[in-house]
């Protein structure tokens, strides 16, 4: 990890804290990092798009996550929720459906000594309501510690707006601006998509 992941998995086991990072960065990597410190940590993360979920699951550096699909049979989720909260699974992703259901707050209520962080990464969506109805259930589970930066965004889902927030411009060693000319067939084929946008 780099030296601000460290650093932002430091402050997220005592205080809220907001990063602002560009996209494939390794925000996400900065909330689950603390659930290595100890095995039965359990830390969950609400995305909102599957595809992140399933990106998240495959590559996270813990041993176990369990992702709650809204659109598995109710049957299946409220299993999956029964062993994550029996302690089988050490992350739990989730969409904002679901982390707000009154089934998943009960299961959860359980492990509150276990739970070290939640994680709400991509709030900035502010179109899903569902992020706006988080709060109540955050606050009621752990001092919740998010992936948000903006003021009203962090009040919203219940996070502190006093916590730390951690960011880096884009601009970074390894981003490089070049100016190249293109060839012929390169100019034509860009003119062409310009003239057709």
């Amino acid at each position: 990890p780099f030296e601000w992941q460290l650093r932002a998995a430091a402050t997220v086991l005592v205080h809220d804290i907001g990063t602002g990072y560009g996209t494939g960065c390794g925000k996400s990597l900065c909330f689950v990092l603390p659930l290595l410190m100890h095995e039965h940590d359990l830390g969950i993360t609400v995305v909102q798009l599957t595809a992140l979920m399933l990106g998240q699951s495959k590559n996270g550096p813990y041993p176990s996550a369990a992702r709650l699909l809204p659109n598995a049979d109710a049957m299946r989720s409220k299993i999956t929720i029964q062993a994550a909260a029996s302690g089988e699974y050490q992350h739990i992703i989730c969409l904002p459906e679901i982390f707000k259901t009154p089934s998943f707050r009960k299961n959860f209520m359980k492990k509150l000594a276990c739970l070290r962080v939640v994680c709400v990464d991509e709030a900035h969506w502010g179109f899903r309501t569902d992020y706006l109805e988080m709060a109540v259930v955050s606050t009621q589970l752990c001092p919740a510690c998010g992936c948000v930066r903006e003021l009203h965004i962090r009040r919203s889902v219940g996070l502190s707006t006093s916590g730390a927030r951690i960011s880096i411009p884009n601009a970074r060693q390894n981003i490089a601006l070049s100016v190249f000319r293109l060839s012929m067939k390169q100019s034509r084929k860009i003119s062409r998509i310009v003239m057709s946008a």
